[in-house]
């Protein structure tokens, strides 16, 4: 089961990433190109419609794991929302290679797949449980 469920994560993650791309394609499609712009957006719902096969298999497959994923798309949309109107001035996520991680003045340490501090110094913070946390500057150690 784990193998299956492995390859389906996998798919689910090429797909993602088809899907970003067509809408990249979708943005750059001039104006008037109408017939590419149609057959995009057919890819588009076609991509859409395989993700979601693929996450009603994980489903099927671990309803935890599926439960799971689902936090963490609800978590990923949250943040965006909270971070749509702000300038950050730092990101740092567990590709920058830098360990991610807030320090709290009450003495916590909060692991964090992203945190990002705004102009005003204010801390966003999306954790590894899938929550999403704001501190403010003199909540935080550094």
């Amino acid at each position: 089961m784990i193998e299956k469920l492995t390859e389906v994560m996998q798919r689910i993650t090429f797909l993602e990433k088809d899907l970003e791309l067509q809408k990249h394609i979708l943005r750059a499609t001039p104006t008037g190109e109408e017939e590419q712009s149609r057959e995009t957006l057919a890819t588009i719902a076609d991509i859409k419609e395989k993700l979601e096969a693929c996450r009603q298999e994980i489903k099927a497959l671990d309803p935890e794991e599926y439960n799971r994923m689902i936090r963490f798309e609800e978590a990923a949309a949250a943040f965006k929302e909270r971070a749509k109107d702000r300038e950050f001035v730092t990101v740092i996520d567990l590709n920058t290679h830098v360990e991610c991680r807030i320090e709290t003045t009450d003495g916590k340490s909060i692991d964090c797949l992203v945190k990002a501090q705004d102009t005003q110094g204010e801390w966003l913070i999306m954790t590894v449980d899938g929550d999403v946390m704001t501190f403010e500057p003199d909540q935080v150690v550094g």
